[in-house]
């Protein structure tokens, strides 16, 4: 099969450099300036892109927006979930420390999620991707499909993760095979990551409706 795709999206994603922000006040100094900004209407929130590469995320809702984590900034509550503030980016060899790494230059942001979820992804400059939020169905993909009751567990026991993990085993997956993450898209409970070699499509999360595109449906994988 020598079909080749240029970028996997999914019907509900929006993205737009253009698209004004809670912190769009041209009179306050402090407001960030973003050069994309990504939203999910179903799960009411949305990140943005400076161009710097420092990722923000807000909801736009106080009633769910980061019942999940999907902010990605721990654990904000009531109207501060409103206002735009920098993500935390976890180190992936240390759960329990969550460090903010100014380093790392996020690229691009994917939102998914439904009134009952919400996930969040970023590609950074380097090519890895992090994930956050609701993990009920295992699609953050940092799980373990070596053990539970279901053939599968959850990163430390978590149904959902609030603050972004790098994803190690899909970075393992791409780079042994000389490829890296060409796109990314976040259904309501699944996700959906393109190859650079434009043949490759990586799925994971709920997918008894046949929406991970396995042979067989798998409820989880």
């Amino acid at each position: 099969n020598n079909r080749r795709f240029t970028a996997v999206i999914l019907c509900h994603e929006l993205s737009s450099p253009m698209m004004n922000t809670p912190a769009d006040d041209p009179t306050n100094p402090k407001t960030p300036k973003f050069t994309t900004v990504t939203q999910a209407d179903e799960c009411a929130h949305s990140c943005g892109i400076t161009n710097e590469g420092v990722a923000y995320t807000w909801a736009s809702s106080t009633q769910g927006g980061n019942s999940f984590g999907q902010l990605g900034r721990g654990k904000p509550k009531g109207h501060a979930i409103r206002s735009p503030a920098p993500v935390v980016l976890a180190l992936q060899e240390d759960t329990n420390a969550a460090t903010p790494t100014p380093t790392i230059r996020i690229r691009q942001a994917f939102l998914g999620g439904s009134k009952e979820s919400g996930h969040s992804a970023l590609l950074d400059s380097a090519g890895f991707v992090w994930l956050c939020g609701c993990d009920r169905w295992q699609q953050l993909g940092l799980g373990s499909s070596a053990a539970g009751s279901g053939g599968y567990t959850w990163k430390g026991g978590k149904l959902w993760q609030d603050t972004f993990h790098r994803n190690e085993f899909l970075t393992h997956c791409m780079r042994k095979d000389g490829n890296e993450v060409r796109d990314v898209a976040l259904g309501f409970d699944h996700t959906v990551v393109l190859s650079s070699n434009r043949r490759d499509v990586y799925t994971f999360g709920r997918g008894e409706h046949g929406q991970l595109g396995l042979v067989g449906k798998p409820y989880v994988s």
